[in-house]
């Protein structure tokens, strides 16, 4: 060990001494090497720290000793446009960078370029070493608004279902369905790969690996399904009906399989689905079913006056042998014995009504009974009224527009309007009246009932008995109150007769006409109004028998209805 270190001693001693013997023979060089390095180190420590570090390079391009607002500038010239591809295993998505809310990061670019720090400084040529090896990539930001976009179109063409393994029924052989894993890009994976990234001036092209996604439900949860699927398809059943054995095809008993899924454990189970077994039952029940006979009942103004009572038939009772069917085959093999049902006869109705008043009434009692959602008023000139629903509430649809043009017409001759004057979409108010009952136009209607005012309207409705429609706070009418409106119309109680033609001129021509003027004879003045499932028709008919209101409100019926539902009541109308 002493001699190790006598050794060292002697070495340092002898290149001590040999410094001294250079720096004594070639003083003049090393004070000029002193001098150049003192000039380095100043050099090195005074140089700006907001300029880019000699012979750096930005994504392989010189950028030394740049300012930073000269490489700002770069940035945004040549990185401005950038084209983005995406590639999720082969399928290609192609973009700007910008347009996926990828921004170049200006900050680190900067810092990455100016980045001398003080311990660096004070070696001696540092900056000699630290400059050309330095070759920044241009950082990335995410900006979240535009990121997040394209994060979910980018998700959402990526996303694959996965496949839950199930059971299928193929030529009488139950088959696995077998599971397939799907895949999800999750916006975070977009997040994380996108901020690893450099940008190129040319492009860049990311390569994204997606998530796999398992199935809930695999190969080998359903393996036991299948056994026992295959079980009851394979299995014996005999239907028995009085003294018929019918013998099921395994094909038809394969078809009845079904697997219902429990929602929360995602797991199959075998079972029949006892709708097919049903209809099969109603295929095979021929030899021993009897049809029902038809009971008629004769009514007269809505009361029964006789009953002709049909037979009874016979039948399999389909629900109590499917089921017993479902419980034999999930059992064993077996013979079901048929529950045998008796069949009641249907219900016919030969209806009459009497030439009177109360037969009109029991005849529209008979009509909203037979076709659901319905409200009927009718008036005529001499006093006979009936109703059924007539004050139920409906939207009255466009059927309102008949109020706002009786008082337009008010407001016309009150000189407070004019005719010509300029209304909406390049009409004027003529035109505009005419549009909106003829056309039903939307716009023109709700324009001229601005211009009276839907409180103001509404006020004048109830000033002429409308008790049911309110067309302010809320929007509501009723069949007794349209069909009163019309009547008042129609004789003079609103409107002088000249004025009153303006009105009724315009709505025996307009052009929706499959309702009421489908169904009566003579002329029709009316207006309809249809909004989602209404539908509504109110009309004066010029019949030849006389003039009567008629107002139909529906909600989920056809304009044929209707226009039977009015040929009827014509033909009542007629006898009275």
């Amino acid at each position: 060990m002493k001699d190790v270190v006598s050794k060292s001693k002697k070495l340092v001693f002898s290149w001590v001494a040999w410094i001294r013997a250079s720096v004594k023979k070639h003083w003049h060089l090393w004070a000029l090497l002193g001098v150049v390095t003192l000039m380095v180190l100043t050099w090195q420590v005074t140089y700006p720290s907001d300029k880019t570090l000699p012979w750096a390079r930005l994504a392989g391009e010189s950028s030394g000793r740049a300012s930073q607002e000269d490489v700002v500038n770069k940035l945004k010239t040549d990185y401005a446009t950038v084209p983005l591809t995406l590639d999720i295993n082969g399928k290609i998505s192609k973009t700007t960078a910008a347009q996926a809310g990828v921004e170049v990061d200006d900050v680190a670019v900067l810092k990455g370029l100016t980045y001398y720090p003080w311990w660096q400084r004070i070696i001696p040529y540092s900056l000699f070493f630290i400059g050309p090896t330095k070759n920044q990539q241009v950082s990335v930001k995410l900006d979240k608004t535009r990121f997040d976009t394209y994060a979910k179109t980018i998700s959402d063409q990526c996303k694959i279902a996965p496949k839950d393994a199930g059971v299928v029924v193929k030529d009488n052989e139950v088959k696995l369905d077998p599971a397939k894993n799907g895949q999800a890009c999750p916006a975070s994976l977009l997040q994380s790969t996108f901020e690893k990234i450099g940008l190129q001036k040319n492009g860049v092209i990311v390569k994204l690996l997606p998530v796999e996604v398992s199935p809930d439900r695999t190969d080998k949860d359903v393996a036991s399904v299948l056994k026992e699927a295959q079980k009851v398809a394979d299995r014996q059943l005999v239907i028995e009906m009085l003294d018929t054995r019918t013998t099921v095809p395994k094909e038809e008993i394969a078809s009845w399989l079904q697997f219902p899924q429990d929602e929360k454990t995602k797991q199959i189970r075998v079972d029949i689905d006892t709708e097919r077994v049903k209809s099969y039952l109603a295929d095979i029940q021929t030899s021993i079913y009897i049809a029902p006979g038809t009971t008629r009942v004769q009514t007269l103004n809505g009361s029964e006056t006789s009953r002709s009572v049909g037979s009874a038939g016979r039948g399999i009772d389909t629900s109590a042998t499917a089921e017993a069917v479902r419980k034999q085959l999930l059992d064993k093999d077996g013979t079901v014995v048929a529950t045998l049902a008796k069949l009641q006869p249907s219900t016919a109705y030969d209806r009459s009504y009497t030439a009177t008043q109360a037969g009109l009434q029991a005849l529209i009692d008979d009509i909203v009974k037979d076709k659901g959602d319905y409200a009927i008023s009718i008036r005529t000139l001499d006093g006979v009224t009936a109703n059924t629903n007539g004050t139920k509430h409906y939207h009255p649809a466009s059927t309102y527009k008949m109020f706002v043009g009786w008082a337009i017409i008010l407001r016309i001759s009150a000189g407070q309007m004019n005719w010509n004057d300029s209304a909406t979409n390049g009409k004027n108010v003529s035109q505009c009246f005419d549009a909106m009952i003829v056309n039903s136009d939307n716009a023109c209607g709700e324009w001229l009932g601005e211009q009276i005012g839907w409180t103001k309207l509404n006020n004048m409705l109830k000033g002429i008995g409308l008790t049911c429609t309110n067309l302010s706070t809320a929007w509501y009418s009723c069949a007794n109150d349209e069909s009163l409106f019309l009547y008042k119309l129609q004789t003079g109680q609103l409107l002088p007769a000249d004025q009153a033609e303006r009105l009724l001129s315009v709505m025996r021509r307009q052009v929706y006409r499959s309702g009421i003027p489908a169904g009566v004879s003579g002329t029709v003045a009316d207006k309809v109004g249809f909004l989602y499932g209404l539908l509504h028709d109110s009309a004066i008919v010029y019949s030849p028998y006389g003039t009567y209101v008629l107002t139909i409100m529906t909600d989920g019926s056809s304009w044929g209805q209707i226009a039977d539902a009015a040929k009827q009541i014509d033909a009542q109308l007629s006898r009275l």
